[in-house]
């Protein structure tokens, strides 16, 4: 799929990544040409390195940029359909992502560059557009340490020193890699200005539900740098079509109900 593409831009391509950048639109509009165009680099690429790495011992690695986290991500959801491996690869690009700007190597704002470029092609940014729980850190770790890039309490992460400059940051500890996903894995509203959406409890996914999430995908698109906070009703009948109409929005973010839902609030707006 398409974070695969772009994976391999991020990597090892920053001509093919800019190229992505200025035709994102085309892209998205599944325009024949480009498709067609970026499919026959990433494939090239892809041929390229394998050939001359068959025993992935260097640069044939970098091809798990974005797959130590995403294929965690997969196994935490039990690989069902809540949770695609495209979708998986595009959190795996975010996480790896800030984990190099946090290192000191990937720049903010090529890291911003990254997310509002996901977000532009309908992929998931964060995990709160998969599930509106906060993921147990310790639960996904025990994934990770699964991987095959595990040594010992260590494990090798690939990352990005630049656009189309990934490279294998190697004995990350994992208890740095537990305070880094309790970071940015929380779900923390008092630190932020947001907009909470409540309304009155349906036991059917009716009109009004319809409604309220039109309105809301409006307003997100409106306004992108607000975060808008929707508590979801815990009947799956109600719930189920609320993530689907919602879910690609990353300044939406779906939480458990509140006890009390009357009408419509604006808070700390």
């Amino acid at each position: 799929g398409y974070a695969e593409v772009l994976k391999m831009a991020l990597v090892f391509d920053n001509n093919l990544y800019q190229f992505l950048i200025r035709n994102q639109e085309l892209i998205s509009s599944r325009d024949d040409g480009v498709l067609i165009h970026i499919i026959d680099k990433s494939l090239g690429l892809k041929s390229k390195i394998v050939e001359i790495d068959e025993t992935e011992q260097g640069e044939r690695a970098l091809l798990n940029f974005g797959h130590t986290f995403g294929h965690a991500l997969e196994s935490y959801f039990n690989y069902s359909h809540k949770l695609l491996h495209g979708e998986a690869v595009s959190l795996g690009i975010v996480l790896a992502a800030h984990f190099s700007c946090e290192e000191g190597y990937l720049s903010q704002p090529k890291l911003d560059e990254i997310k509002e470029h996901l977000k532009t092609m309908k992929l998931p940014t964060v995990t709160t557009q998969i599930d509106n729980h906060k993921l147990e850190v310790v639960k996904l770790l025990r994934f990770m340490k699964q991987d095959k890039k595990v040594v010992g309490n260590n494990i090798n992460l690939i990352l990005l020193k630049d656009i189309g400059n990934g490279f294998i940051e190697k004995n990350v500890s994992f208890k740095k890699l537990e305070n880094f996903l309790n970071a940015k894995l929380s779900i923390n509203w008092q630190e932020k200005d947001f907009v909470l959406v409540t309304a009155h409890r349906r036991e059917n996914f009716g009109d009004g539900f319809l409604h309220i999430c039109s309105a809301l995908r409006e307003l997100a698109s409106k306004y992108p740098k607000i975060p808008f906070v929707y508590p979801v009703h815990l009947n799956p009948n109600v719930s189920k079509p609320v993530y689907e109409s919602l879910r690609n929005f990353s300044n939406i973010n779906l939480i458990k109900p509140l006890e009390y839902e009357p009408f419509v609030y604006l808070l700390k707006h």
